[in-house]
């Protein structure tokens, strides 16, 4: 009885002995190339420090604290606590936060003189509060009323007991809601809009070269459209769920006029110049060719659409889809097959200024990537996304247990279950070994 309990008494510390060892026993991976000042306690804590600064503090999966450039090389701070329920993000005096629901800005200078910095609070959908850059504070309470700034696609938004009433305002276009959507309208200097809907609606909208038009009685039972402009005038309707038809003229482009029956089921379009569109019925048997576009469906089985710049297809939709673009030079390829477990994307430059990058993942098995930096691999792979900072930061060094990464300068890293393992090379030639506590790294660069 005694053995018994002494084997069942040193259950606990045998474990708590093998968790200390796996903490305690973790070799320092490669850190960042400019890195000063680098340690890691396994999986859990890491810092490394770049000149003055902490390039990297965590203690994961609690808290991680980095510092980041970007593009134009300025710097900015990230502070993750239990990501993804709670962030900061701040760049010089500005910041922003977020802990579940709740988030808000701060830091903006005022454009007034002795007036305090702007800032906001939201509560989402529910509180909302804050002062704009021009001082004018604000607050609402989600239904009943209030005054929100710059919030979805408003400069301004007022509402009462809402959806009663609502008011909003954006580039000089005013819109009222009565009981929404049933009534709404909006005018500016680019649109009219009235609704009373499912009843009736008209809209308008004016640009440079063209003036669109739209309405609808009944809706969906009968909606139609007109254009007029300097290179397209023409229009169409629907009489829903029976037949549709619409004609335009296009400048140095002819006629183009399509039918449709049961719309949108079946649809036959055809113009002057070699447009065509066919669906026989939508969304199963699709063809369009206008311009350089040309677009073949059978779905889910297979499809294919095709332009100057790109080439998207597909085959057992949504199990295997690849696409191909040289829009904005080089050529840029996705490859998933099926989701999520294979995917591929790699960018081949168009001028040798520039370096190719690639990324590979076998969800959950491994991931490879090759960027002008240098290359990695890692075993396993959970995450469903190619880079993601805060899944690097707080959650990619716990699930990993191989890792191999190789230097543009030469210097190489294999770490295996955390460090308990690792060898490598540095950027000036010199192999290391590491095992078990046996580490610790001044300088991966030294």
């Amino acid at each position: 009885m005694a053995q018994r309990d002494m084997t069942r008494g040193g259950i606990p510390i045998l474990a708590a002995a093998s968790v200390a060892f796996l903490l305690c026993g973790c070799a320092t991976p490669m850190p960042h190339p400019r890195a000063t000042d680098a340690w890691r306690i396994g999986p859990v804590i890491e810092r490394q420090r770049i000149g003055d600064e902490v390039g990297l503090l965590a203690l994961r999966p609690i808290y991680s604290h980095e510092t980041i450039s970007d593009k134009l090389g300025d710097f900015r701070s990230v502070t993750d606590i239990l990501w993804p329920l709670g962030t900061v993000s701040r760049r010089d005096e500005r910041y922003y936060w977020r802990f579940l629901l709740f988030y808000g800005t701060g830091g903006a200078k005022s454009r007034k003189e002795d007036a305090e910095d702007a800032w906001c609070f939201r509560l989402f959908p529910f509180v909302f509060a804050g002062r704009t850059i021009d001082d004018e504070s604000y607050a609402a309470l989600f239904p009943i009323g209030g005054t929100i700034r710059h919030f979805l696609v408003f400069d301004r938004i007022s509402f009462a007991l809402f959806p009663l009433y609502a008011w909003g305002e954006t580039a000089g276009t005013e819109m009222r809601t009565v009981l929404w959507p049933f009534y709404l309208e909006r005018h500016g200097p680019h649109i009219d809009q009235t609704r009373i809907w499912p009843f009736y609606g008209e809209r308008t909208r004016r640009g440079a070269r063209q003036t669109d038009e739209s309405s609808f009685v009944l809706w969906p039972f009968w909606t139609e459209s007109r254009t007029k402009g300097d290179y397209v005038n023409g229009g169409g309707f629907i009489l829903f769920p029976i037949f549709g038809h619409s004609r335009y003229e296009r400048a140095h482009r002819g006629t183009e006029e399509s039918w449709s029956i049961v719309p949108p089921l079946f649809t036959y379009g055809r113009g002057d110049d070699g447009y065509r569109q066919l669906n026989a019925p939508w969304p199963f048997i699709r063809q369009l060719d206008m311009d350089d576009v040309r677009e073949r469906h059978v779905w889910p089985v297979y499809g294919c659409a095709t332009n100057k710049t790109s080439r998207d297809e597909y085959a057992l939709w949504p199990l295997f889809r690849r696409t191909e673009s040289t829009a904005g030079g080089g050529r840029r390829t996705f490859v998933h097959a099926p989701i999520p477990f294979y995917f591929h994307s790699s960018f081949e430059p168009a001028s040798t200024n520039a370096a190719p990058r690639s990324y590979t993942r076998v969800w959950p098995l491994f991931s490879h990537r090759e960027t002008s930096a240098g290359t990695q691999t890692r075993i396993p792979e959970l995450s469903l996304w190619s880079m993601s900072e805060p899944i690097e930061r707080n959650w990619a060094p716990l699930w990993t247990l191989y890792s191999h990464r190789e230097r543009d300068d030469g210097a190489y890293c294999t770490d295996v279950l955390w460090g308990l393992l690792s060898w490598g090379r540095n950027a000036n030639d010199r192999r290391f070994l590491r095992v078990l506590w046996l580490f610790g790294s001044r300088s991966f660069n030294d």
